[in-house]
């Protein structure tokens, strides 16, 4: 029985590293005090183990980041 496309992203998602706060900063070109705002706010899925260890995953921060977006809006000209 072969597995379900969403089960095979689930998994392909598990195997990809953990980035900290420093990490995803760098990887995302933004400030860490940015990604902590986001966190605060709930903006951004992330992982906490034990009270100060936030980890996150690249992929899944930038697909939350996307669905945020705002699409330019066309002008209409009279």
């Amino acid at each position: 029985m072969a597995a379900k496309p969403e089960r095979l992203s689930a998994v392909s998602d598990s195997l990809e590293p953990l980035l900290n706060y420093r990490q995803l900063a760098k990887e995302l070109n933004i400030p860490e005090r940015r990604l902590r705002d986001w966190v605060y706010a709930g903006i951004i899925p992330h992982f906490k183990f034990g009270y100060k260890t936030i980890l996150f995953q690249k992929s899944r921060v930038q697909r939350a980041l996307l669905r945020r977006e705002i699409k330019a809006v066309e002008v209409l000209r009279r």
